[in-house]
């Protein structure tokens, strides 16, 4: 339902409530390709999640087998440390913090951009009976949503300090922090790579159709 793009090159990563650009950063010699991470190990915010899925997804594209990697969860504001110790050999970091690792290792890519050039990062979502009930709450709450993408737009640098005093950011990452652009916009396209990837790389599988999980099946730009 909600959703925001974040400053990648080539592609918009979108999230319901922060950007999800991140970038590969790896210190050991030779790491310059998806084929070089063969045998290495990896940093990801979770196993399993949307940052990691859409890395599997790249290096399956890039012809590496997943497993052939070893990935371990680890704390987004962890990453840089990890990366300059050499306890891992890549991360998958979300801004601020891909900034600071900008400095610390060779970007190797963004995987993101594998998925496409509009990738949905996370959604607001609910019961189905709920929505269906709820149509006019979920209407001002978008309508809230859209007010506040405006504002974000036109004072960019007050969007940034609140953002950084909401979530207790430390200050010197304040210089890599870029406000995204909001979309409340969603279409089932939007859902469809996600399950191409989830279905490669994850065994996922289903017979859903993904405009049934889309209020309004697609057309919800009004909802």
């Amino acid at each position: 339902m909600g959703s925001t793009s974040s400053p990648c090159p080539r592609a918009t990563s979108t999230s319901g409530a922060t950007t999800a650009c991140w970038w590969w950063r790896g210190r050991a010699p030779g790491i310059t390709s998806a084929k070089d991470l063969v045998g290495k190990r990896i940093a990801a915010p979770s196993i399993n999640g949307n940052v990691n899925t859409a890395t599997m997804y790249w290096l399956a594209s890039e012809g590496v087998d997943v497993d052939s990697v070893k990935v371990v969860a680890a704390g987004v504001p962890n990453m840089p440390d990890l990366l300059e110790t050499g306890q891992v050999d890549a991360v998958e970091g979300v801004i601020p913090y891909g900034g600071l690792m900008a400095s610390q290792g060779v970007k190797i890519a963004e995987p993101v951009t594998a998925l496409g050039d509009r990738v949905q990062m996370s959604f607001w979502g609910s019961h189905r009976e709920w929505a269906e009930n709820n149509r006019e709450v979920i209407g001002r709450f978008k309508a809230a949503l859209d007010d506040a993408s405006a504002w974000m737009k036109e004072h960019p640098q007050d969007a940034v300090t609140l953002l950084m005093a909401k979530t207790g950011v430390d200050k010197k990452f304040e210089k890599f922090v870029k406000v995204p652009e909001f979309t409340t916009k969603l279409t089932p396209e939007d859902l469809e790579v996600w399950k191409k990837a989830m279905t490669e790389v994850r065994g996922f599988s289903t017979k859903k159709q993904m405009k049934d999980l889309v209020l309004g099946g697609g057309d919800n730009s009004a909802e």
